[in-house]
């Protein structure tokens, strides 16, 4: 755990006068890792395609600061990071089918589902992926296809043919009884893909890889936390270890 927070990647960390509210992490998988370096799970299989994996991995937000997009700022700050190191094309994360609010967060950070399986000791898992030098497109006449979220004997049928997950979305009218009921209100739209979008590109031939200085930036100002706590004054901070 030591090396996947800092020794080998990097972690953003967001503060509100000087107290941390939030987190992410990003870690860079040997090839070896068989269970972390992701690419195995998406079909790569050529050790110089592993090698060019990173992972986005732990995310946090305190309670009191949530509804402030933090998550999705603290992506887009990682990914455009991420970006600048030459080694690295292909962006992976795990997330449960039931964490509706990571899933959310992911898939408009640019990330599209690839597969549902077992992963960490039996846990239930998406693996999205993000192909950093090639966005993905969805043509307006490839088949799509709306699945609950708890359904996931469909949705991996789905995968298996060839399909994509590429939006979340909330079903007009559920309304939970409980707690555990909410992810039964949410769907998964998956579009059919073509092949060129199961295709991964390479990285383009530059210098050996460098890792950009980073100082501290201000991400939020002044906007209104729905739980009625004020950020003001929010800096990001990028620690790196490598």
């Amino acid at each position: 755990m030591e090396s996947h927070i800092g020794a080998k990647g990097f972690i953003i960390g967001t503060f509100v006068q000087n107290e941390l509210i939030a987190f992410r992490n990003v870690y860079f998988p040997d090839v070896k890792e068989r269970e972390w370096n992701l690419g195995y799970d998406i079909g790569l299989e050529a050790p110089e395609d592993l090698e060019q994996i990173a992972n986005l991995q732990m995310i946090c937000v305190h309670p009191k600061f949530r509804g402030n997009s933090l998550g999705r700022q603290m992506n887009s700050h990682a990914i455009e990071i991420i970006r600048q190191l030459p080694r690295y094309t292909h962006l992976c994360a795990t997330v449960s089918p039931y964490n509706y609010w990571n899933i959310r967060i992911l898939l408009k950070s640019g990330f599209t589902i690839r597969t549902l399986k077992t992963k960490y000791d039996g846990k239930l898992r998406y693996v999205v992926y993000q192909n950093l030098t090639r966005a993905v497109e969805y043509l307006e006449k490839n088949e799509r296809v709306s699945v609950r979220l708890t359904d996931v004997e469909r949705q991996k049928e789905l995968i298996h043919r060839g399909f994509i997950g590429v939006q979340l979305r909330e079903i007009d009218g559920f309304r939970p009884q409980k707690p555990t009921d909410y992810a039964n209100g949410f769907e998964v739209i998956f579009s059919a893909s073509s092949p060129a979008e199961f295709s991964f590109g390479r990285p383009p031939d530059i210098s050996p890889r460098q890792l950009p200085v980073f100082a501290s930036q201000s991400v939020v100002r002044g906007q209104q936390s729905r739980p009625g706590r004020s950020l003001s004054d929010v800096e990001t901070d990028v620690w790196i270890d490598n």
